[in-house]
């Protein structure tokens, strides 16, 4: 095979210098057939030849147009490791350093162990809500016998 004859390099030039890219001229071919097809209407063969290959562009030409949708980012995982009962607010304080020991020994990552952290502060809430709606329960039952004294 010998070098590109003059038509070619012509052909080239002209592409060049039109500053046409190849994904614009996708986009215009794309678009014609549409046209096309919208003015075949009336003729189902015709109308679906030109919409079949307005489809088929459309399909090249989407990932140049459109980002990627990344997929779903994988299910966390179930982490394992020792962590005491917490009954009392005051237990949070070892839950918290059984936290801490997993993630330094390296059985959870600082965001594992970030989102237990975040669940053991929630229970700590639970309980002293608890903890206070049992003691105004109390103060309330107190003020009750008071008033009948």
């Amino acid at each position: 095979m010998g070098g590109k004859n003059r038509t070619t390099l012509a052909r080239e030039a002209a592409v060049a210098a039109s500053g046409t890219t190849p994904l614009a001229m996708m986009i215009k071919t794309m678009r014609a057939f549409e046209a096309f097809a919208d003015r075949h209407a009336n003729n189902a063969k015709k109308f679906e030849y030109y919409s079949t290959r307005a489809a088929a562009i459309a399909k090249d030409v989407a990932p140049y147009i459109h980002p990627r949708i990344p997929p779903p980012a994988p299910p966390p995982r179930k982490v394992s490791f020792p962590l005491p009962d917490i009954v009392t607010a005051a237990d949070v304080v070892a839950a918290s350093a059984a936290v801490m020991a997993a993630c330094r020994a390296g059985q959870i990552t600082a965001a594992e162990a970030n989102e237990v952290s975040n669940v053991i502060e929630q229970h700590r809430k639970a309980i002293e809500t608890a903890e206070i709606a049992a003691r105004v329960v109390a103060i309330e039952q107190q003020q009750k016998r008071d008033s009948k004294e």
